[in-house]
């Protein structure tokens, strides 16, 4: 039996190192309980730390610096006035920071 041009396909891609990552979204009207669902997988050669930042409260004026990935500071800007804990690149709401 010859093998499909699909499933030939398939395997091509699968032997290929990753370049990219994946990440599988799902809203609430998606789900059968009304739940958010994120997941985020490094399929690249790639690893990033998952870091994870406390809720804080800021005072009027305090500044954030932002920095490209070397640390090279790009701009300050001012911090709002409570922040929420953040892991990775979610909130403790659920939401993008």
């Amino acid at each position: 039996m010859r093998p499909s041009l699909a499933f030939m396909l398939f395997v091509a891609l699968a032997a290929a190192p990753a370049a990219a990552c994946t990440n599988l979204l799902v809203t609430p009207g998606a789900s059968a309980d009304g739940s958010a669902f994120i997941t985020y997988t490094c399929d690249g050669e790639f690893h990033p730390i998952l870091r994870r930042i406390p809720a804080a409260d800021h005072a009027p004026g305090e500044m954030q610096e932002v920095r490209f990935w070397d640390g090279t500071v790009t701009a300050s800007i001012p911090w709002p006035a409570h922040s929420y804990a953040v892991v990775g690149l979610m909130n403790e709401h659920r939401s993008p920071r």
